[in-house]
């Protein structure tokens, strides 16, 4: 059985939603290659949190 080695992702998110793709991604590649082979990234990674932001 191979083990699971799980990496928990925190960022700073913006309204910029191409600029939290590209920060997602440099953390989950710097976890892949620190040996994850699971990332898990928070809920709302692709747009900041709070309610003046939602239509």
């Amino acid at each position: 059985m191979t083990a699971l080695r799980l990496a928990l992702v925190q960022l700073a998110v913006s309204a910029q939603k191409t600029a939290n793709l590209v920060s997602a991604r440099s953390k989950v590649l710097a976890a892949a290659k620190a040996g994850a082979n699971m990332v898990v990234l928070p809920e709302c990674f692709n747009s900041p949190y709070g309610t003046q932001y939602f239509s």
